[in-house]
């Protein structure tokens, strides 16, 4: 007879909460094939054997965040499964897609018609679960097969969610069990099949949680009962977790899977060290009589309160061992819990300057989480790992740019706004050599369109007590790298991202790398703990080639070079990619363009991989405008205009030279606009420098004419913006000068009911605002609800109190004229009505203007003064 039981041990399962939208848009290409009838999409491929490090479950990140399970035949997206190609280890293909291995947990996804992205680790093949063959006859354990355990018996493990992945493991003298690549979160299926010692076949299903879980033991008896312990454990945190010094509820399942009832067995719960089990009050005690138990599936249930108390580690596993003993004392069965509890948590935490960033963070043991920050700022809550963590950031629909900070335990005081030179503060984008993040500081970033930013995050503070040649960054040749121990002691290192101990190689001359690598090191000396840990972090890579036109009128041909010293240069002039058989380039001016003849180039670099083929980069176009003229105030600088036909602008660098000395006002910046005054009268000649994301720089040199009056866009009095300059003084006031901020809020004209005698002409403004006399209207208006009158009356921007409603012609100025300037401002109430009386105009983007009804509230308010 054949015993079939199906458990689900709930445990410690890591709950993967994705705090973004849920998933949007359609797969790219056509993804429809045959239907088997099984409710899988099968597609037109053959199936073939997927390399085991595609196996579990990923995540994309890229606004989308949709599902991926992978098999050792399948790929599943969402819901939707298809038959996969495998032609290579590291690739794999299904309709509409091509897979490829990118980094340790990391996948290349090629879409067909849509952009290329990534999609990130939640499980792998790569853990372990330990189990335990019992004999469960109390007078006949057997001492040749071990004490307590029944050694060489076969069990079969298999993945229900992944057919190929099984294992057939016989256990060692003393019962034991150690299966490997199994993916936590994955429903296995346990068997004992009949053979010498086995006479009938047990079967189980069983749901590891954490790498290296001890699920318990399957005991074989020639009794007709038999039992199986499971349990669950009230929700943790967010994401499962459990932590010391807490209280959880507890509810161990006592399950008969035998064919005989049981009646009146006994059983005991065994208290391990440092966990509290609570048997008091309405929970049961620690051993008692368990009562009757039918047969096939009955069930018992135990109810306790636990909790762990404090620990250094930064997790420790629990073993609850249970043990059951019939009536009659004849036949006892063994099974443990195992639990896995943390110590205290950590956050990372992201703020960004211009648009939202998304993540995923990726643990010791290979458990991803993705995230999402809202409102440009956001945390994530996790347990302190003393192997830390990798984190991948990128823009939040995975082609926006912006810059951000990070930081461990607290948010950062900036938004990464304080970068100055993009290409010197950009993080590793390379998994393995991922930038180093600690404690106690900030860590400053850009992503560029389809970046990916790569931390190793710890929980600790970075010791400077060793001092390292070289620090972590991307390098373009070899490098040689030593450390320069300042303490008494022995230095530990590896070279393979573990943390070292005293087993560890020791240091003792530098280190000389052609490829990408890791240092981490300690110190073990009695003086320094050696717990703290040193990380560094060098990613070797040669310079993609740069491919430039030569100058020159039609028919130009090409040059290239590449910044990394002593790189052979590869080219091809037939389209082909080149490979190492391909000629070297001598630096002598190639292809043609007009004949359409233009190179493809690669470097070379020692042991290096090849570099990315070469790109092409016309020099960018440097142009700007000036906005203001009087002497001593602020006038700006905007090279908005400067384009780059690489990357449509969208990477340029710009520095200014305002005196045209030689003398650099400002430092290279991604912002397009600057701000200075300049102290003399008179015409100065300015210069802009313009340098795309290949180092191509352009210079652009105009003068500006500075006097003692104010012209349009210059700064007024109160802060806000020049856009009228009457040419006199008559009638007291010469310039009008606009708020610089919009007033957004519950602004009414006035009643629809009521009209007031206003105009729209320049200049009128000020007596339309007195005669919107708030006595026809203050019996409907509130805090919150108020005439339009009512926010210029009560506005003081610069310490000033004279700001008005502009009248339409004063308003369309406004869009009109700072408009030309590359000021934009939105308009908002004028103080004109219509001739129709209930109605007032509003003033959009541009200038146009539109009659509404006096008592709507949408229009908001921009306030205007003359002096």
């Amino acid at each position: 007879m054949i015993r079939k039981f199906s458990i689900l041990i709930i445990g410690l399962i890591f709950l993967f909460l994705i705090s973004c939208p849920n998933p949007v848009g359609t797969n790219p290409g056509d993804l429809s094939g045959g239907d088997d009838g099984s409710g899988t999409d099968t597609g037109t491929f053959t199936p073939g054997v997927i390399d085991q490090f595609f196996w579990g479950s990923w995540v994309r990140m890229d606004g989308n965040n949709t599902e991926w399970y992978i098999s050792d035949r399948q790929v599943t997206v969402d819901e939707s499964a298809y038959n996969a190609a495998a032609p290579e280890t590291d690739k794999i293909t299904i309709p509409g897609y091509s897979l490829s291995k990118a980094s340790p947990n990391m996948i290349f996804v090629e879409a067909e018609g849509a952009s290329p992205f990534h999609i990130f680790r939640r499980s792998g093949a790569a853990a372990q679960m330990k189990s335990g063959v019992n004999n469960g006859d109390y007078g006949a354990v057997l001492s040749s097969r071990g004490f307590g355990g029944i050694g060489g018996i076969n069990v079969i493990l298999q993945n229900l969610n992944n057919p190929g992945n099984m294992d057939n493991v016989p256990t060692d003298e003393a019962g034991n069990l150690l299966f490997d690549d199994v993916i936590p979160g994955d429903e296995y299926t346990l068997t004992v099949p009949v053979q010498d010692g086995v006479d009938k076949e047990i079967e189980i299903n069983i749901t590891p949680a954490f790498d290296g879980e001890d699920v318990g033991y399957i005991t074989l008896t020639e009794a007709s009962q038999n039992f199986k312990v499971s349990y669950a454990l009230s929700e943790g945190d967010e994401w499962g977790y459990y932590y010391a010094d807490n209280e959880y509820d507890l509810k161990i399942r006592i399950t008969n899977i035998g064919s005989g009832d049981m009646l009146s067995a006994d059983y005991y719960v065994t208290e391990p060290d440092g966990m509290i089990i609570d048997e008091s009050g309405d929970h049961d005690f620690l051993y008692n009589i368990l009562g009757t138990i039918k047969a096939d599936g009955g069930e018992e249930e135990l109810n306790y309160s636990l909790s762990v108390s404090s620990f250094e580690e930064d997790h420790k596993d629990f073993k609850i061992p249970i043990e059951i003993v019939s009536y009659d004392g004849m036949n006892r069965w063994k099974d443990v819990i195992n639990l896995r509890f943390f110590r205290e948590t950590m956050t990372i935490n992201v703020k960004s300057e211009t648009n939202d960033v998304q993540g995923v963070v990726i643990s010791p043991d290979n458990r991803s989480f993705a995230f999402r920050t809202s409102g440009l700022s956001g945390s994530l809550e996790l347990p302190v790992r003393t192997n830390g963590y990798l984190l991948a950031l990128s823009g939040a629909d995975y082609t926006s740019e912006t810059k951000y900070a990070l930081s461990m335990n607290q948010m950062p005081a900036s938004n990464g706004s304080g970068l100055t030179d993009l290409q010197f503060n950009e993080p590793n984008d390379d998994e393995v050599a991922g930038t180093p993040a600690f404690l106690d500081r900030e860590y400053e970033g850009f992503l560029e369109v389809d970046d990916l930013d790569f931390f190793r995050i710890y929980n600790i503070e970075e010791d400077q007590s060793l001092q390292f040649s070289l620090a972590s960054g991307l390098y373009h040749e070899n490098i040689s790298v030593f450390i320069d121990n300042t303490v008494e002691g022995q230095i530990y290192y590896t070279l393979d991202e573990s943390i070292p101990d005293e087993n560890s190689s020791v240091y003792s001359e530098s280190f000389d790398f052609t490829e990408s690598t890791v240092i981490t090191a300690r110190v073990y000396d009695g003086l320094i703990s050696p717990d703290t840990i040193f990380v560094r972090s060098y990613t070797l890579t040669p310079y993609t080639p740069l491919i430039y036109r030569s100058e020159g009128g039609t028919g130009s041909t090409y040059e290239f070079s590449c910044d990394t010293e002593s790189a052979v240069l590869r080219y091809t002039l037939d389209g082909s990619a080149p490979d190492e058989t391909d000629s070297v380039y001598t630096g002598n001016p190639i292809g043609d363009s007009d004949s359409g003849i233009i190179p493809r180039v690669k470097a070379w670099y020692d042991a290096w991989d090849v570099s990315d083929e070469g790109i092409f980069s016309e020099y960018p176009v440097a142009s700007f405008r000036t906005y203001g003229g009087k002497v001593d105030s602020p006038i700006r600088f905007n090279a908005s205009a400067s384009s780059d036909d690489d990357s449509s602008g969208e990477d340029l660098l710009f520095r200014w030279d305002l005196s045209s000395d030689g003398v650099w006002e400002s430092n290279w910046s991604s912002d397009p606009l600057f701000e200075r005054s300049l102290d003399t009268v008179g015409v100065h000649t300015n210069t802009l420098e313009v340098k795309d994301k290949y180092g191509l720089v352009t210079e652009y040199a105009r003068n500006v004419t500075i006097g003692n009056d104010y012209v349009i866009g210059d700064y007024g009095p109160a802060g806000g913006w020049i856009y009228y300059d009457k040419g006199d003084s008559i009638g007291g006031w010469r310039y009008l000068e606009v708020a610089p901020k919009h007033l957004n809020g519950k602004y009414y004209w006035g009643l629809a009911s009521a009209s007031v005698e206003t105009s729209q002409f320049i200049g009128t403004g000020p007596a339309n605002t007195a005669a919107m006399s708030t006595d026809k209207y203050s019996s409907i208006w509130d805090e919150d609800e108020m005439p339009s009158k009512w926010g210029v009356l009560t506005y003081r921007q610069g310490g000033y109190d004279d700001w008005f409603l502009p009248s339409l012609d004063e308003l369309r100025e406004v869009n009109n004229v700072l408009d030309t300037a590359g000021i934009t401002v939105y308009g908002g109430w004028a103080s004109t009505e219509t001739i129709f009386g209930s109605s007032a105009y509003d003033v959009g983007y541009g200038g146009d203007s539109a009659r509404v009804n006096k008592e709507s509230s949408y229009p908001g308010v921009l306030p205007v003064r003359r002096f």
